[in-house]
């Protein structure tokens, strides 16, 4: 009962919207817009970056980590909104957040355990007065490092076009079950061979030459 009323509030707000995957897809482009800001201004060998197992020469503590201690995970839960949104669906949402927490409380605990025997008072100060995922601006403290565009371009890439590879595939799905038929607007198709240009492009130059190496 709950699910059928929520849809009936969302399609009498939103039924004479034509366009509800691009308000969708701007949802998630706001959770990759965190994730570029965070990335863009972390130095090499931080925290962050860490892949197989945790490793952070530095503490960041300026600039967005000023107003949350995990705002690359807050902006993949942005762009999963996003998502989630696109299917009209509260229980899918509230399920998939569920084991979005459960799966990434284990990992925040993980780093904040390491940064704590690293980094020792320095990060109980920090993270004391900074929150664990929702932001506040009340301790904004303005970046040490430089934007670096490079950074960018080489982390990001691929979760652009995934991000517009998943709307599309969406979008197909939509239209096979609303009219039996793939039917997909021009502005999609547009979006989409974009997306797979630049992929292309930023993929050929990471791996053919220096051009996005971080210096």
């Amino acid at each position: 009962l709950l699910n059928q009323t929520i849809q009936s509030i969302c399609v009498y707000f939103f039924s004479n919207i034509t366009n509800w995957s691009y308000y969708c897809i701007s949802i998630s482009l706001f959770g990759e817009i965190i994730r570029i800001i965070t990335v863009g201004y972390v130095p090499a060998g931080t925290s962050g970056r860490n892949t197989k197992k945790q490793r952070a020469k530095y503490l960041n503590t300026t600039g967005i980590y000023s107003t949350v201690r995990h705002p690359l995970y807050l902006g993949n839960f942005i762009i999963w909104l996003g998502i989630l949104m696109y299917f009209f669906n509260i229980w899918l949402f509230i399920i998939t957040s569920l084991i979005y927490l459960i799966y990434y409380e284990r990992i925040m605990f993980a780093e904040e355990n390491y940064l704590l025997k690293k980094f020792g008072n320095r990060y109980k100060i920090w993270s004391n007065k900074t929150p664990i995922i929702i932001p506040s601006t009340t301790w904004y403290e303005k970046s040490n490092n430089s934007f670096s565009i490079r950074t960018i371009f080489l982390r990001e890439y691929t979760g652009l076009f995934g991000l517009f590879v998943g709307f599309t595939i969406l979008e197909i799905f939509k239209s096979l079950c609303k009219m039996g038929y793939i039917s997909i607007s021009v502005e999609w198709i547009i979006f989409s061979v974009m997306a797979l240009i630049l992929y292309i492009l930023f993929r050929s130059l990471k791996k053919y030459t220096d051009i996005l190496k971080v210096k």
